[in-house]
């Protein structure tokens, strides 16, 4: 029983025991989680009892009698002891009272002050049990009862926690009364509740699950995973890199398990990665409610990002350019001296009506206008040496779930300079320059641009984007192999360099991994793997080299996984073997190719029938034996 005392009400925040999946542990928690005592003469109670995770009934503040959460609740009381001590519960509660009141008054306690008491038992499969009763005072430990010992001990070196342990210690009535409670009459109302209420007690409740993103900062990416609805409380909810269980680190963070309204429960996985970092993601969901299966949820989302960037080379001349992708296809491009836009697909131009096309030709001109009017006056303002460069990311992001992202960043001279608050329509400066200070002061009085770029950004990338996605399905969804080649490199006696080279995939995301007897290779000084490149037929490459012995006795191989191979993975063995007998071969052959072009001259010594020895040298042509 746990017991915790404030000025002012609060509920004590106790977890029952539910147990994992496979456990069917079940305890039975009764709790008067509040007792406030505002004067020396009055107190408010509050009650409630749980079988689990599941409220059976609690006590009426106002009158302390009992109201039931469950029907069969009511059925369940009326058998055994557990009826006779509830019909008692009112005296109970008065002689508590009572007794709290007359210690408060000799130690002097002030007014007012909370208790909160909580009290069970825990009955095991084998029927084995444990009872349970502990108190707090002033928010900390107060005393406990020892079972065994029957008897009670403080928590803590206070005057009032011995003098509570010491009286309630002293009454041996109300001891054998606690100990048939809590490991008696405790057990044989857990099985009596379970008989009367099963079905609600094995209620199982599906986890609905969404993953979604944001995007906090430019080189960041929240990957959220929200599940809710689930009932009972256990699950594992966890995150996928290529269809490996990412370990527990800074980059992921798991909520608590809360409770919904409707008596189910719900909690958030987030997991922070890197944009566009060549990984596939997925929340895997576990729960008993779902068997042996698993809950996959993988993170899939679709980018739309529009770039520009603005030299400024004095102050007549404005280098400007800028470019759209979907995806990692480079669709559309502003032509440098005329900002027209410039269609690369055939399915870009039809995706949108013409007069649309004409407003975002007006729009994008009016606003590099704009754009390069502003700054041009801030850098004469703040006498900023010439040249100098800014550079404008801005898009949005639309996930499986309908959700979506938007953003626009500025940086100036390759520095994050101004960010733009799309939700708040907001502009927020990334460094504290004179210069981040005017240009953010100067665009927040914007009102009219900001309130259009927020619209532009909510609604017409979206709408756009969606446009886009329909029209070039096939470039957004074309798969092409990767091709794999492993080779050794020698860079000094004790070391080999295997190289895994894997060119020509699309899409960009491929996980490439080395295995040493059929095991994966943890991240390490030995491994290096490079950024995904791209080719010139709009396809990706990398290479993985690891580090390993000569002849250390492992096999190894270079293990590839893409979309484009469906559930198989390529495979491509390292043959040292193969490779230490082919460079054998090369080295007797370049020595006796040398040999024969330089007329090398090969001298041996063998002994004489006379005992002497003698020495002899020849050709390799005229040497014979």
């Amino acid at each position: 029983m746990a017991v915790l005392c404030h000025p002012t009400s609060h509920t004590l925040s106790s977890e029952p025991s539910t147990g994992g999946p496979a456990r069917r542990d079940v305890d039975i928690v009764v709790a008067w989680p509040d007792i406030p005592w505002a004067m020396p003469s009055s107190a408010e109670v509050s009650g409630v009892t749980l079988l689990g995770d599941v409220p059976i009934f609690e006590l009426d503040p106002v009158d302390w009698s009992i109201q039931f959460h469950q029907p069969w609740a009511r059925q369940a009381i009326a058998e055994g002891d557990m009826g006779k001590l509830y019909s008692h519960s009112k005296l109970f509660l008065r002689n508590l009272v009572r007794y709290v009141h007359e210690t408060a008054r000799q130690v002097q306690q002030d007014y007012p002050f909370v208790i909160q008491i909580r009290g069970g038992c825990v009955l095991h499969p084998n029927r084995t049990s444990w009872g349970f009763l502990d108190a707090g005072e002033g928010g900390r430990d107060f005393i406990v009862y020892d079972m065994e010992r029957q008897r009670w001990e403080s928590q803590q070196t206070s005057r009032l926690a011995e003098l509570v342990s010491k009286s309630l210690t002293s009454k041996k009535a109300i001891m054998g009364l606690l100990d048939h409670i809590l490991s008696i009459s405790c057990q044989s109302y857990i099985l009596t509740l379970w008989k009367y209420g099963r079905a609600d007690l094995e209620r199982q409740e599906l986890p609905v699950a969404t993953v979604f993103a944001r995007t906090p900062r430019p080189d960041q990416v929240l990957l959220v995973c929200r599940v809710t609805g689930f009932y009972p409380r256990p699950i594992s909810v966890a995150w996928l890199r290529d269809g490996q269980e990412v370990p527990p680190g800074p980059a992921l963070n798991t909520s608590d398990i809360l409770p919904n309204a409707d008596l189910t429960y719900q909690l958030r996985s987030i997991l922070a990665v890197a944009p566009r970092d060549g990984h596939s993601y997925a929340c895997r969901v576990r729960h008993r409610s779902l068997g042996t299966r698993s809950l996959i949820i993988p993170w899939g989302s679709c980018k739309l990002h529009l770039f520009q960037t603005s030299i400024f080379h004095n102050t007549n001349f404005v280098d400007v350019s800028g470019w759209a992708t979907l995806e990692d296809i480079l669709f559309a491009t502003l032509e440098k001296y005329t900002w027209n836009i410039r269609y690369l697909y055939p399915w870009v131009y039809p995706a949108l009506p013409a007069a649309e096309w004409e407003n975002l030709q007006n729009l994008f001109r009016l606003y590099v206008h704009n754009f390069i009017l502003s700054l041009a006056g801030d850098a004469k303002l703040f006498q900023i040496p010439y040249p100098f460069v800014f550079q404008c990311m801005t898009g949005c992001n639309l996930y499986s779930n309908g959700s979506y992202t938007t953003f626009y960043h500025l940086a100036y001279n390759a520095q994050n300079f101004l960010s733009f608050d799309v939700d708040n329509s907001h502009w927020e400066r990334q460094q504290e320059s004179e210069l981040a200070v005017q240009v953010e002061r100067q665009f927040n009085t914007f009102a009219g641009f900001s309130a259009n770029l927020q619209h532009l950004l909510n609604v017409t990338c979206v709408d756009h984007m969606k446009k886009f996605i329909e029209y070039g399905r096939a470039d957004l969804e074309r798969q092409e192999l990767p091709v794999a080649t492993v080779f050794a490199r020698t860079p000094r006696p004790d070391q080999v360099l295997l190289v895994c080279r894997v060119t020509g995939f699309y899409p960009r995301p491929i996980s490439v991994a080395w295995l040493r007897d059929g095991q994966e290779v943890p991240p390490g000084p030995a491994l290096n793997t490079s950024d995904i490149l791209p080719n010139a037929d709009l396809t990706y490459q990398l290479r993985s080299i690891l580090a390993v012995a000569p002849r250390d006795g492992h096999s190894y191989a270079c293990r590839v996984r893409h979309r484009s191979l469906g559930t198989r993975s390529l495979i491509i063995p390292w043959g040292s073997s193969k490779v230490a007998l082919s460079a054998g071969i090369t080295i007797a052959v370049l020595l006796t190719v040398a040999a024969f072009l330089a007329g090398a001259i090969w001298c041996y010594r063998r002994r004489s029938p006379d005992g002497k020895i003698t020495s002899k040298c020849c050709t390799v042509s005229s040497c014979y034996w």
